[in-house]
């Protein structure tokens, strides 16, 4: 009833979609910051799996999430500001500021961020995330799926998402 594709497709949605809802997926990397750069604004450019960072160090010093009110409450000229890097605010999945910006070269942070699987495209692919909740990637699938067909199938298949959805938050 279903084409390849169409499963293929569904199987790579729910497989992004129980990252992005339990950040399981994690990878560290140096990222070398530029003097008296703030803002990286091609982050998925560099990092192209980047999701969102969940640990950020300079130098082995822990750099905090921050975000752009509590950093325009700090000064006006947050931008502006020179030295070794405390905080650092995301926008989006592609630009991240740096605060305060290094006034010379190298500086790098550490980055542990999660990161998109890659897409699975044959049916010898198996998924990144713990081999214990690849079935539940099967239950997404079936709610997607049968979101096309609607009315009573569509209703039957809430109860698989339901079940993805308790399998996502017992991660």
């Amino acid at each position: 009833y279903y084409t390849n594709a169409e499963m293929n497709l569904a199987i790579n949605e729910a497989n992004r979609l129980f990252v992005l809802l339990t950040l399981c997926l994690e990878k560290s990397v140096s990222f070398s910051l530029s003097s008296g750069t703030t803002w990286y604004t091609d982050l998925r450019g560099t990092l192209t799996d980047f999701i969102l960072p969940l640990r950020v160090t300079a130098s082995n010093v822990r750099v905090s999430p921050s975000n752009f009110s509590e950093l325009d409450c700090l000064s006006d000229t947050w931008e502006a500001a020179t030295g070794t890097p405390t905080q650092y605010a995301q926008r989006g999945f592609n630009a991240l500021a740096i605060y305060p910006h290094p006034s010379g070269s190298g500086t790098s942070l550490s980055i542990t961020y999660a990161f998109e699987p890659a897409a699975l495209s044959s049916d010898s692919d198996i998924p990144e995330i713990p081999l214990e909740h690849h079935p539940d990637l099967v239950d997404c699938a079936v709610y997607l799926c049968r979101l096309k067909e609607g009315g009573q199938e569509f209703q039957k298949g809430l109860a698989f998402y339901g079940r993805f959805l308790d399998a996502c938050t017992k991660y």
